[in-house]
């Protein structure tokens, strides 16, 4: 069976799908890596779906589906990358510069926004000490060895100690001159890189 080419979207189309997708954000969020249960997949669904019904009372004559809108969000978002990255090696050229236009602009805000918010909850769980639960259930089997400095667990994994982590620190405090050297260059682009966008 040959899959059909299915016809492009014009702008007040992506203008809908980008203003549903701003109403939306926790639909953007979805990592595919986590197991859900039906309940979540029926939502899931049913919220492309809505997508593509706010698209379709617009009146045009291809009718979408939730899965037709979805891949055309992954592709715009992928496109839209890839966009920017070429625009961002090219910027130390002076000519032929490529602009993202102002759809574009918008899905990388709407990217960018999701990366903030995922890294907000790396953070929080970083400061609270907080992890998942499956990390819990797997440190509650943890036993220490300390004649080695390790620690062992149920699942065959040695982590350094206490002890081993006490012996590290202080060689972290000891001075490295080629960290040093290295911290001071990544600071000197650090700024040259803040002058060259101011």
């Amino acid at each position: 069976m040959e899959r059909k080419r299915s016809e492009n979207y014009n702008r007040e189309e992506l203008d809908t799908l980008l203003t549903c997708l701003e109403k939306k954000p926790n639909l953007l969020k979805f990592d595919s890596g986590v197991t859900r249960n039906r309940a979540f997949w029926d939502s899931y669904r049913k919220e492309w779906g809505e997508i593509a019904s706010e698209i379709n009372k617009l009146g045009f004559r291809v009718l979408h589906s939730g899965d037709d809108v979805k891949n055309k969000w992954l592709d715009l978002k992928c496109r839209t990358r890839k966009k920017e990255k070429l625009i961002r090696k090219e910027s130390s050229k002076w000519c032929g510069q490529k602009k993202l236009t102002e759809i574009e602009k918008r899905v990388l805000t709407l990217i960018r926004s999701i990366n903030e918010d995922n890294a907000a909850l790396d953070n929080a769980s970083e400061h609270t000490g907080l992890m998942p639960d499956s990390c819990a259930r797997m440190m509650e089997n943890v036993i220490t060895l300390p004649s080695s400095g390790f620690v062992s667990s149920d699942y065959g994994v040695n982590l350094p100690s206490a002890l081993a982590d006490e012996h590290h620190k202080e060689k972290e405090t000891q001075p490295d001159s080629d960290e040093e050297d290295i911290s001071k260059l990544v600071e000197t682009q650090y700024k040259m890189l803040q002058e060259v966008k101011e």
